[in-house]
């Protein structure tokens, strides 16, 4: 278990991380498996390293399942859904710095829905903000920037042309 994917995940995260994904892997939204949960909690007791002898699969089934005898594929799955869990926290707060790209989906999804004074007004605040934060500190690679204002111009158009907007 110490060389698993998910620990490797796990040893990234700073204490706020931490914190923050023990209420994703709480909520009801994300994870509906309470024995996915209370492992976490007990693996969260060897945070930060995350390296110690009772890491094992075997001795962490008995704080999840306790008295119950040792099932390898319940626990290979507890530990798979845990794991893409993480891979979810992790990619849902590297999207989330990017609030360009964000906005710039809110306007995509908004329009997909047909919200269409909703969307028209995101696109005037998102459009003011381009204007006004020509290069954000947040974009390392002018590319990133320069994508999601391409794509942003282009679904205005099409947004402006599909309903006959000025």
């Amino acid at each position: 278990m110490l060389r698993s994917s998910l620990l490797e995940i796990l040893r990234t995260f700073s204490k706020k991380d931490l914190t923050k994904f023990e209420d994703f892997v709480a909520s009801p939204y994300f994870n509906k498996k309470d024995n996915v949960r209370k492992l976490f909690f007990e693996l969260k007791k060897f945070a930060p390293a995350f390296e110690d002898e009772h890491l094992e699969k075997e001795k962490l089934w008995l704080k999840v399942f306790p008295g119950k005898e040792y099932n390898y594929g319940i626990m290979k799955n507890l530990i798979h859904d845990l794991t893409g869990l993480s891979e979810q926290f992790i990619l849902l707060e590297q999207y989330s710095a990017d609030t360009f790209r964000c906005e710039y989906d809110l306007i995509e999804a908004a329009n997909s829905r047909n919200i269409q004074k909703f969307t028209s007004g995101k696109i005037d605040q998102f459009e003011k903000r381009v204007k006004s934060e020509p290069a954000p500190d947040k974009y390392t690679i002018i590319d990133d920037l320069l994508y999601v204002t391409s794509n942003f111009y282009s679904a205005k158009s099409s947004f402006i042309k599909e309903y006959d907007l000025k």
